[in-house]
């Protein structure tokens, strides 16, 4: 399903046809535990699966039960999250499951962040994120996307206080506070953070540029195409010239 999403729709997902060019391999490896249920004890398969999705951004699930018309059903235990989470569809052996969602963008303290990785540490290494991002005290702030490398927020910091962000950390993306730029980093689920500053009223800018390397390919990509269609336009002249010319 994943893969004809990808082709089909715009829909963020956890995983499809871009998992073989990821720089970070995290969020294969994070979607395979939550397929599989790894290392989880016998009847918490469902409780972890859950936990790591919710963390990873993700609002709804698909799994393929063996009446499924589905060739490829890759989620193990598929009626693992049945009971566990609301079930929004289900028909023919597929179904999807709704999780606790909250927006992508979110107010958290610096002890609140994800530190060790969910997969050597389990579940315990996502409760103080999990509580945080889906308190019901700290709605997220509203996040605007007026293109797909820009997004903007405007919301209050009461504290110093770090932005997290549910998508990849790339060292492209620049982060700016009220046009001051801040630091940036990634948590151990590989997600961007940005520190931010006290301040009644914030307007915070996250632009992605394009990096050095970025750049350097850019320009051998044009180089290598410049140089192909010379030597097809030269290849093709010679063709169509007259004979004994």
């Amino acid at each position: 399903t994943r893969y004809r999403l990808n082709a089909l729709a715009p829909i963020p997902q956890m995983g499809g046809t871009f998992e073989s060019g990821l720089a970070d391999r995290r969020p294969v490896d994070f979607l395979y535990r939550a397929r599989t249920s790894a290392r989880s004890k016998p009847g918490a398969e469902g409780r972890d699966s859950a936990l790591l999705l919710a963390a990873l951004g993700v609002e709804d699930v698909a799994v393929h039960t063996p009446d499924s018309s589905e060739y490829f059903r890759d989620t193990r235990l598929p009626e693992k999250f049945e009971g566990l989470l609301p079930r929004v569809h289900g028909d023919r052996g597929d179904r999807i499951y709704r999780l606790p969602y909250s927006g992508l963008a979110h107010l958290i303290d610096p002890s609140e962040s994800v530190t060790e990785s969910p997969l050597a540490a389990g579940p315990p290494a996502l409760r103080r994120y999990l509580a945080a991002i889906h308190d019901p005290k700290r709605p997220p702030p509203p996040l605007y996307w007026p293109s797909r490398s820009r997004m903007e927020l405007h919301t209050p910091v009461s504290r110093p206080q770090l932005l997290s962000v549910q998508f990849n950390y790339h060292p492209g993306w620049r982060v700016t506070q009220d046009g001051k730029p801040v630091p940036t980093s990634a948590d151990q689920l590989g997600f961007l953070l940005a520190r931010l500053e006290p301040a009644a009223h914030s307007h915070v800018v996250l632009q992605f540029q394009a990096t050095r390397e970025t750049r350097l390919f850019g320009w051998l990509s044009l180089l290598a195409w410049t140089l192909s269609l010379s030597l097809c336009a030269r290849a093709l002249w010679r063709a169509r010239r007259p004979q004994g010319v």
